[in-house]
């Protein structure tokens, strides 16, 4: 009888949604200090490479929305509904030395987002952008919204213009025919 009324019942816990995402980018540009920013709120001043792929999560809530069904095969959209959505955003920090490519090829499968981190203050870690989308299409990962973040923005020193910057990032990820996720260069700083 408890099964029957178990059953009838429907779990007022909300649905988790899970998002993978990764983050690709030279060596040094910033990628973990923004994934531990956001996951954690915790900034770290010492800079400590990643060795491999590190791991990062955050549990969201999001008002008072519910999950449609994707207009395209890959994309989900929130409408205004009656429930709240748990979010659980994984973020997969991926080393960005060469050596670590053979590893970093295997967390490409089935992501659903990307950052993708320049430094401002290192024009080569610009212009290797195109080779990290290369990267990315050679392990079939094309279908991911990405988010490209240039990092160290508050440093005097800086080597690529914001406008430089928004530019490739109109120009280049839509033409990977990924989806840009609203400004096309989120602009970060400690």
């Amino acid at each position: 009888m408890r099964a029957v009324r178990a059953a009838g019942r429907k779990s007022s816990k909300p649905k988790t949604f899970r998002i993978k995402v990764i983050s690709m980018g030279d060596q040094a540009v910033g990628k973990s200090c923004l994934i531990k920013r956001f996951c954690e709120d915790k900034f770290v001043q010492k800079y400590i490479p990643t060795i491999g792929v590190d791991y990062g999560v955050k549990p969201l809530r999001l008002g008072e929305y519910e999950a449609r069904p994707p207009a395209d095969a890959h994309h989900a959209s929130l409408q205004a509904g009656s429930a709240c959505m748990q979010l659980r955003v994984n973020f997969w920090d991926l080393a960005g030395p060469a050596e670590y490519c053979e590893v970093r090829n295997e967390f490409y499968k089935d992501a659903q987002g990307c950052l993708l981190v320049y430094d401002v203050t290192s024009r080569a870690s610009f212009e290797n952008l195109p080779a990290w989308l290369d990267e990315a299409r050679e392990h079939k990962a094309d279908n991911m919204v990405i988010f490209v973040a240039a990092s160290k923005a508050d440093n005097p020193t800086r080597k690529v213009s914001e406008k430089e910057g928004r530019d490739w990032a109109t120009s280049q990820v839509r033409g990977m025919g990924s989806l840009l996720a609203g400004q096309p260069v989120l602009t970060t700083q400690a």
